[in-house]
């Protein structure tokens, strides 16, 4: 397996990559902050929740991002003890 992205590893060894909440809403709030919001989906609700604040919206994003990675590094640890 060759990795080349920190987003890479997560997808490998974040567990339940494809079917993640925590997954979903990172992918709102980089959509939100990469001015890719469509009005009437999730990431526009997503913008709403955090009170169409784009500090809140940032900050939001560094804590998912955080929590995210933690837990690909638990995933990658896990897979290195089963080796």
């Amino acid at each position: 397996m060759k990795i080349k992205t920190s987003w890479e590893f997560v997808e490998a060894f974040y567990s339940n990559y494809g079917s993640s909440d925590l997954i979903a809403y990172a992918g709102d709030l980089d959509k939100i902050l990469s001015g890719e919001m469509v009005e009437g989906d999730c990431s526009s609700e997503t913008f709403k929740h955090c009170g169409s604040d784009f500090t809140i919206v940032h900050s939001e994003y560094d804590r998912v991002h955080v929590e995210i990675y933690k837990d690909a590094i638990e995933g990658f640890i896990d897979y290195l003890k089963k080796m």
